[in-house]
């Protein structure tokens, strides 16, 4: 189900492809994950009563795994996420006077990067956003 590509020494993306649920209830659970560590969001993902937490879950366990056969150390961030659409099936539903309205399940593919952080430099990995400029109002 996932699979993990080592990009650089410190990094570690792990993928989730043809995940059965839609995009957008996995990415409300995903924007909270940002910048913690691989614990912490196991715990908060654990907690929460949203069934779209399942997959995330096998994937970030997929991660720790993955970190420990590369000997990559025990304090991992998750530094990004990205849900993209995958495949839709398509299904009709049968209505009233012989018309069928359409039926989309949605499946995602889920893309999870892993940051290895050095005990020396502890910094962020939230990305912080440049300060817009106060034009002429």
């Amino acid at each position: 189900m996932a699979k993990a590509i080592e990009k650089q020494t410190n990094h570690l993306i792990i993928k989730g492809r043809f995940i059965r649920f839609a995009p957008d209830k996995i990415r409300i659970l995903s924007k909270v994950l940002i910048g913690k560590s691989i614990e912490e969001g196991l715990n908060i993902l654990n907690n929460t009563s949203r069934s779209a937490a399942k997959p995330l879950i096998l994937i970030l366990k997929n991660g720790i795994n993955q970190a420990q056969d590369r000997n990559l150390g025990k304090d991992i961030k998750i530094s990004a996420i990205r849900i993209n659409e995958g495949p839709k099936l398509k299904r009709r539903r049968l209505i009233h006077r012989g018309r069928a309205v359409p039926i989309l399940k949605r499946m995602s593919h889920i893309l999870i990067n892993l940051q290895v952080m050095e005990k020396n430099n502890p910094k962020s990995v939230k990305e912080e956003r440049p300060e817009k400029s106060k034009g002429k109002k």
